[in-house]
């Protein structure tokens, strides 16, 4: 076989099964007043807590999502990085805001929020 097909066929299947999960994925709510939030979304695939915290539906509504281990890295972090983007949140949600950690010499994502708006009491 070509190694330039076998690569191909690698990409092509790579692709497909991403489709097929895609499809897997619950709908997004349409508002920030949803009250329920799929179970595949508040655990790992390890059955373990995700979703650190929800403010509730609202229009102030924050979403704060890390596992155990991640925390429990932040904890032993040398340095923490923070960044908010705007560009990549579902419709409903303003921000997606970061924090990494620096561990070993490495820098892991750890936590990840998803914010309604921008005002300084919803960054306290």
């Amino acid at each position: 076989m070509n190694t330039n097909e076998s690569i191909q066929n690698v990409i092509d299947n790579c692709l497909r099964n991403a489709s097929d999960q895609m499809n897997d994925l619950p709908k997004l709510p349409f508002d920030k007043n949803f009250n329920i939030i799929p179970a595949s979304l508040t655990t790992t695939f390890k059955n373990e807590k995700f979703l650190q915290f929800d403010s509730g539906p609202g229009d102030h509504r924050l979403l704060i999502f890390a596992s155990i281990n991640q925390l429990r890295i932040l904890e032993g972090t040398e340095e923490i990085l923070i960044d908010g983007t705007f560009k990549v949140t579902p419709i409903i949600f303003t921000q997606l805001y970061t924090i990494h950690g620096v561990y070993r010499n490495n820098i892991f994502p750890l936590v990840f929020a998803v914010l309604a708006d921008k005002q300084q009491q919803t960054y306290q």
